[in-house]
């Protein structure tokens, strides 16, 4: 898996969240978009912050829950997983 490349992708996702967020913010006032019900845009964007940390501290496509690697077909698809199939399906 090439790590550099997953980090630009999900540095970049960030980048496209965070400035969505903010234009969002602008057009509907200040925190509309934090205050949202679901708060989708901010959950993402904590999920991808934690999978940049998961790089730095090399646990990055490790299963949370029972430290199997994470199929690299699932990270593809979902670059912040945190759970190998499995394991997700279980918690659903």
């Amino acid at each position: 898996m090439d790590l550099v490349a997953v980090r630009t992708q999900l540095e970049s996702e960030r980048a496209r969240l965070e400035s969505q967020r903010d234009r969002l913010d602008g057009a509907l006032g200040d925190g509309a978009v934090a205050d949202a019900p679901d708060g989708a845009v901010d959950l993402v964007l904590a999920q991808i912050a934690a999978a940049l940390a998961r790089m730095v501290d090399g646990a990055y496509g490790v299963c949370a829950a029972c430290g199997a690697q994470i199929a690299p077909s699932r990270l593809a698809a979902l670059p912040y997983a945190t759970r190998c199939v499995t394991c997700a399906d279980r918690r659903d």
